[in-house]
């Protein structure tokens, strides 16, 4: 596996090189490492999968940019716009109903779990890639979150090193359409 720093000036473009490639990256995140590729491909999806152990029966969601990227791959109603524009970018999850331009790995079927992190870099990333990221956590399947990139045990093919990450509590993942909290972060929401 390949490492930057996200420090270097030439890290955004080589990031967005792999991406172009078809390649996965480890990548900081406001909560903790997680591994990324492009959201769209069905290949990377799965290779995720894979390099994680995940079991194909649970999701993965994405990272978008801003709500107008979110508002492409889900339906946003007046309450999932309201509580993207008050806590996003930040940690919250917000599960949505699904459009059909996804592959079937991403989401649970008719639902989509969407984040916009509050990662400068990751965002730079997600804006000039055009597409949403794969959001999942940099660890093996059952596995503790990732917070010292040192200690990565999947193989990527590129990690963005952000230093050791501030052990802080995994986003809050809130279900708009039955307004039910389905994983309590650092965010809570009023249900």
């Amino acid at each position: 596996m390949e490492k930057i720093s996200i420090a270097s000036s030439d890290a955004l473009a080589i990031c967005l090189e792999f991406l172009a490639a078809g390649k996965t990256l480890i990548v900081p995140t406001d909560t903790s490492y997680g591994i990324s590729g492009d959201a769209t491909s069905p290949v990377i999806v799965r290779q995720i999968f894979e390099l994680k152990g995940r079991d194909f029966s649970k999701p993965v969601g994405i990272f978008v940019a801003d709500l107008a990227m979110a508002k492409q791959f889900t339906q946003i109603g007046q309450e999932a716009e309201q509580l993207f524009n008050q806590y996003l970018p930040g940690p919250l999850t917000l599960v949505l109903p699904k459009k059909a331009n996804l592959p079937e790995e991403v989401g649970m079927g008719s639902t989509l779990s969407v984040r916009m992190p509050d990662q400068p870099f990751l965002l730079d990333l997600i804006k000039f890639l055009g597409r949403p990221l794969v959001n999942t956590s940099a660890n093996l399947s059952g596995q503790t979150d990732l917070y010292d990139p040192s200690k990565c045990q999947i193989e990527a093919d590129l990690l963005v090193d952000g230093g050791v990450l501030l052990g802080s509590k995994p986003s809050t993942v809130y279900d708009v359409a039955n307004h039910k909290v389905l994983r309590q972060g650092e965010i809570t929401v009023k249900q």
